[in-house]
């Protein structure tokens, strides 16, 4: 009665002990019945499991590789961003000279970006985000023919080329947060220019970027 009793708890824990996992062996415990259809079920899954994976490999390659949908997918994106990941790990050899040529020059633009937007705002010039009371008319030439806040601008533009210049990551992260404030003021100081000249700002808005040119 004994030994029946012992053989049926081993039997019950050498079942527990069975395992799915691939490539995991069975440590199971002499003179126990292991059921056949358990290990047969395990490897159905597995095979199964093994041939889905290469399955959805080739069905990623042979779409890769479609010349009917080359060019339509974005793949030029996907390229640019593969070289530029690239020389971000590998940058070529003289290149930090010519990033550092373009920051200065980056600097200088900037700065005559803010004295050319100064000079076409004229008497509305302040350094508030809350237009000057009075009469003053929508000014949308000279820089503002190219951006709404070119003052604004400069400042970015000129202290990103600053950063890149003297190659300071410090800089260039407080460059950052530089964007931030001065896209959140811009944004803040639309809000009186709409109250102030309604739809004719709306259009305005409609034609010219707000701190780069073309770009944003």
């Amino acid at each position: 009665m004994v030994s029946r009793v012992l053989t049926s708890a081993t039997t019950r824990l050498a079942r527990v002990t069975i395992s799915c996992a691939v490539k995991r062996p069975y440590i199971g415990i002499p003179g126990t019945h292991v059921p056949k259809k358990k290990h047969i079920r395990c490897r159905a899954v597995e095979e199964k499991q093994e041939q889905e994976v290469p399955a959805e490999s080739r069905k990623l390659f042979d779409e890769l590789v479609d010349g009917k949908e080359f060019g339509k997918r974005g793949e030029g994106y996907f390229i640019a961003q593969a070289i530029l990941n690239f020389l971000v790990v590998f940058p070529p050899s003289g290149f930090a000279d010519i990033v550092n040529t373009l920051g200065w020059v980056l600097l200088f633009l900037g700065l005559g970006t803010i004295v050319a937007g100064s000079i076409s705002l004229g008497d509305n010039l302040t350094p508030l985000p809350k237009p000057r009371d009075g009469k003053h008319t929508l000014i949308t030439d000279g820089m503002y023919s190219y951006m709404r806040h070119p003052m604004y601008g400069g400042v970015l533009i000129g202290s990103l080329g600053f950063a890149v210049g003297t190659d300071d990551a410090t800089r260039l992260f407080l460059v950052l947060l530089l964007f931030f404030v001065m896209d959140r003021k811009a944004d803040h100081e639309e809000k009186f220019l709409l109250e102030k000249y309604g739809s004719e700002y709306v259009a305005y808005q409609g034609k010219v970027k707000k701190l780069l040119p073309w770009l944003y």
